[in-house]
């Protein structure tokens, strides 16, 4: 691990990016890679202004995407293709050159899912579900079988061996506050249908008397025992009942509650998506995300979504069953 992670380091070092497009997307380049102004070559669009770049990045500047062909190219290791401009022949000819010599060559939303195992919504371009590749698994029906029996073999068993655990766990509910051990909440799953999703009561019994609202962080609603089993994700454990019924998938996007999704969808582009598959008890966005209880934290996780439905793999499902099992071991959920 030490050898390789020295590599890395090195590879990291000798790595020269060359950028080419907007402002806007370097910004957002900037603030998630934390690419140094000293590793950058940029070529800006012909209407985009340097002077919005932090000061370090204004001396990378070497021009305009047109002026490709004469800038300094020399020891690129990535490009990252982030423009509308139609490239001349020897524009091609020169990123051709630039590839050859082993550099990467990405447009801006293959770049984001290549580092970033995610999907830049706000960036994506228009026709890009349609045009862009991945999404198998909802044309899989071998797949999506295949993963319907795992589901159910790993529900059943987890049922059967968790029971015990579940009756102590409700005990020490009951004794913790009034109310009731378990309730159930409506949430959307599969194509926009609703159902009851099954929780063990983390919160007062009367949390919700004022409305819907997310959680917050050292939210008062929560109960001393509830802190704990969100920790662990322990108040989860019921909607293994869910995936048994079909509801939902062990692995998946989390599915939300009915009252915020018309909001969600009105300010979120491509928030829909979500729904083309069964949601889940865990999933990518919440084994890559902190708890998210605001607009730009849901559109934050349906990055990472939109990844999980576009990459799908058995693969992938047990990586975030794997790093499930860690958050719950190192209690840190909310």
């Amino acid at each position: 691990r030490y050898a390789l992670s020295r590599w890395f380091e090195k590879k990291h070092e000798a790595s020269r990016w060359l950028y080419l497009g907007s402002v806007e997307k370097l910004l957002f380049l900037i603030k998630d890679f934390s690419i140094g102004a000293s590793d950058c070559v940029i070529l800006l669009d012909d209407n985009e202004s340097k002077d919005e770049l932090p000061a370090d990045y204004t001396k990378c500047v070497q021009g305009r995407v047109s002026q490709l062909a004469s800038a300094d190219l020399h020891g690129i290791t990535d490009v990252v293709v982030a423009t509308d401009h139609s490239f001349t022949d020897i524009e091609i000819s020169t990123l051709m050159k630039i590839r050859a010599s082993g550099a990467g060559v990405f447009d801006f939303t293959a770049f984001y899912e290549q580092y970033q195992s995610k999907v830049p919504v706000v960036h994506l371009k228009h026709g890009w579900f349609v045009e862009g590749g991945g999404f198998y698994l909802l044309q899989n029906k071998i797949g999506l079988k295949i993963k319907r029996i795992i589901d159910i073999f790993l529900s059943t068993i987890s049922i059967l061996l968790l029971s015990p655990l579940l009756l102590i766990i409700g005990i020490i509910v009951k004794m913790d506050s009034s109310g009731p051990v378990f309730y159930t909440q409506l949430r959307v799953g599969l194509n926009g249908k609703c159902f009851y999703i099954y929780k063990i009561r983390t919160m007062d019994d009367n949390a919700e008397s004022e409305g819907a609202s997310w959680a917050e962080e050292d939210d008062p609603r929560i109960t001393r025992v509830g802190r704990f089993l969100r920790k662990t994700r322990i108040d989860e454990l019921p909607q293994l009942l869910n995936v048994l019924k079909g509801d939902m998938s062990f692995i998946g996007p989390r599915p939300e509650r009915s009252e915020f999704i018309k909001k969600l969808v009105n300010e979120i582009p491509y928030y829909d998506l979500r729904h083309l598959v069964l949601p889940g008890i865990s999933g990518w966005a919440q084994v890559m995300y902190p708890y998210g209880s605001s607009v730009e934290d849901s559109r934050e996780k349906l990055e990472y979504d939109l990844y999980y439905i576009k990459n799908y793999s058995l693969l992938l499902d047990f990586a975030i069953l794997m790093k499930t099992l860690r958050i719950m071991l190192w209690q840190r959920g909310r």
